[in-house]
């Protein structure tokens, strides 16, 4: 039982606590719909509580795996009463996904730990927090859905659902019977509403998702809508098999034959080519597909972006172990190749590398080699971890400094 002094708390909440005890603590919480996020004295920081309470039982102990506090983890303070909440210090405009764990064990090593940030069957969700991010690996059967927390000054990207007054584009299905990768590829193809009305031949831009950040077709008509990015044509694909794209987007050859030599003739037949060039860009595993394939056909493909690509990924890698931290295959690749594109836009986020291996350090590799190598190159980063939030806000940024130079 708590002594009614826990010094993990903020000094505004130890009062709270004195007075009103540890259901004080979780009234805030509540009233706030999740972390309890005070000003400071600096005003590029706040002072942020993490409040957990089991709806079922009364956990012993209980843990918060969060990327923007030190060491992506620590074990909240007892408070009493079954009410556990520690303070940290975080930079205005973050934004980051986190969850709990309740009933530790008492011995975390780092490689349990790692297991444990990515186990989708011992977290919980801070269920005062409406406020989530969701992957969902199809094939396996397995959906991630973690809390996601922003603060004040963070950057909001347009949203995904369809907005009053925002013209609609439409979409066409498009299947391709493939040889080189030995089956039937599913692909999606958006067009604009500016194109239906009879505008220019417009610039495709190809899409690899990591997951499903921008499934949602009316997150373009938003993005052009709002003159973020100019029109264009977007080209993205239907997995339904998380392995299956793990595999094809890390392993290189086959997935860039489809596309040089099966799909773009498709694309060129349809009229889709004779617009500006060509863009490709992607998010995690779909950030190392992009990078690989702008690599190999740097003709093709001038422009490249790629935010928080998972750059270190092959057939074999192993999910649940950390990065060794090597530079990655493709880097290597960049620094001999003939040609790079001209055109490289790089992002991902500072607390990405707390569960998701070497994801920063490998996008500072990126941005640094390709600008060696004499391409004109834009890196941003910011207080943000692995999600799709941050990953659309990179993309819409990304895709209008791509395009803004035709």
């Amino acid at each position: 039982m708590s002594d009614g002094t826990n010094d993990t708390l903020s000094p505004a909440l130890r009062r709270v606590l004195a007075d009103d005890g540890p259901g004080g603590v979780l009234s805030l919480a509540r009233a706030g719909r999740g972390p309890i996020v005070e000003a400071t004295g600096d005003p590029d920081a706040f002072d942020v509580t993490f409040v957990f309470s089991d709806r079922r039982k009364a956990p012993a102990t209980a843990g918060l795996f969060c990327p923007a506090i030190p060491g992506g983890f620590a074990r909240l303070g007892d408070l009493g009463d079954g009410v556990f909440a520690s303070t940290f210090p975080l930079p205005r405009g973050a934004r980051m996904k986190y969850h709990f764990c309740p009933d530790l064990p008492a011995d975390l090593d780092a490689e349990a730990l790692f297991r444990l940030s990515h186990s989708p069957h011992a977290r919980r969700l801070d269920y005062l927090n409406p406020n989530t991010d969701q992957v969902h690996l199809r094939g396996l059967r397995v959906r991630i859905v973690e809390s996601l927390l922003t603060l004040p000054g963070a950057v909001t990207p347009l949203p995904v659902r369809r907005q009053p007054g925002v013209p609609e584009g439409c979409t066409e299905e498009l299947t391709i019977d493939s040889r080189a990768l030995g089956r039937r590829k599913q692909c999606l193809i958006y067009r604009p509403a500016q194109e239906l009305a009879g505008s220019e031949p417009l610039p495709v831009v190809l899409l690899f998702q990591g997951n499903e950040e921008w499934q949602e077709t009316s997150y373009f008509d938003n993005l052009i809508a709002a003159a973020q990015v100019p029109p264009f044509v977007a080209v993205l694909f239907r997995e339904r098999s998380f392995t299956v794209r793990l595999r094809e987007f890390s392993g290189g050859p086959a997935h860039i034959r489809f596309v040089t030599d099966e799909l773009w003739p498709v694309l060129g037949q349809r009229g889709l080519l004779a617009g500006p060039p060509a863009t490709v860009a992607g998010f995690s595993a779909g950030g190392l597909a992009a990078a690989s394939l702008a690599a190999a056909q740097p003709v093709l493909f001038p422009r490249l972006g790629v935010v928080s690509g998972a750059l270190h990924l092959t057939p074999t890698t192993d999910l649940n172990k950390v990065s060794d931290g090597s530079a990655p295959l493709l880097l290597r690749q960049l620094e001999s190749a003939q040609a790079i594109p001209d055109r490289v836009y790089v992002a991902a986020g500072q607390f990405e590398d707390a569960w998701e291996g070497a994801l920063l350090t490998d996008a500072t590799r990126l941005a640094r080699v390709c600008q060696e190598r004499g391409a004109t190159v834009r890196f941003d980063t910011g207080p943000t971890g692995h999600d799709g939030v941050s990953a659309r806000s990179y993309l819409g940024s990304g895709l209008g400094w791509l395009m803004a130079s035709r």
